[in-house]
């Protein structure tokens, strides 16, 4: 699942593909722009009917844009729904998991410091 580059409204960006450490059938390609500006940007990929694990952000904001595919989100209490062109936010010290759906899931994440 690694490769050097991906495509986001038509637009070629280059990225390395990683398997993430934690999560089966998940991949992640951090986008170096404004590194070290107190936030940091990932496109993820999670394959069809895989799960990023309940887990929670000390210090960050999480912010959610589905690119492709559908799934679903759990922000504490709360079930949502992730379709193409949605965007989320998922407060600091919030649990949080995402399942993808049966296409898989393309988000684009990105974390602000608080």
């Amino acid at each position: 699942m690694v490769d050097k580059c991906f495509t986001i409204s038509n637009r070629k960006i280059a990225a390395e593909w990683k398997p993430h450490p934690k999560f089966s059938g998940v991949a992640m390609a951090e986008i170096d722009f404004e590194k070290g500006n107190g936030w940091r940007s990932f496109i993820v990929k999670v394959d069809a009917l895989k799960s990023i694990s309940p887990h929670i952000h000390e210090d960050e904001i999480e912010f959610h844009f589905v690119v492709s595919g559908s799934g679903s989100a759990r922000r504490g209490k709360e079930t949502i729904e992730y379709w193409p062109g949605d965007i989320y936010k998922i407060p600091r010290k919030i649990v949080h998991e995402i399942s993808a759906g049966n296409e898989g899931i393309e988000l684009f994440s990105i974390f602000v410091k608080e």
